[in-house]
C-alpha cells in the first residue's frame, strides 16, 4: 500500500468462505472472499437453464462489488461474536 491508502472494512455474510489469511499480501483483482449461493431448489436438468443463460449473457452484473481497490495486506481484527471474522 502507497502513502495516503486507507485500509477499507467489509462486513460478510455468515457462511463466507475466506480465501487469504492475515498477513497476506493481496493485489488488484485478486478474490479474498465468496459467499456461498443458496442451495437450488430443482434438482432436475430444466432448474439451472436460467443461471447457464445468464452465464453467457454479455452484460454487466446488477450489483457488481469492488472488493479490494488498492494493493495491501490482509489484517483481520480480534473475532467477533462466536470467533466470526
Amino acid at each position: 500500500a502507497g502513502k495516503g491508502d486507507k485500509a477499507v472494512r467489509y462486513q460478510l455474510e455468515p457462511k463466507t468462505v475466506i480465501f487469504v489469511h492475515d498477513g497476506d499480501k493481496i493485489a488488484q483483482a485478486d478474490i479474498l472472499a465468496k459467499t456461498p449461493k443458496a442451495a437450488a431448489k430443482s434438482k432436475d436438468i430444466t432448474g439451472g437453464l436460467p443461471r447457464v443463460s445468464e452465464l453467457f449473457e454479455a452484460r454487466k452484473p446488477k450489483n457488481a462489488a469492488v472488493i479490494a481497490e488498492i494493493d495491501g495486506v490482509v489484517r483481520f481484527d480480534k473475532p467477533l461474536r462466536s470467533k466470526e471474522r
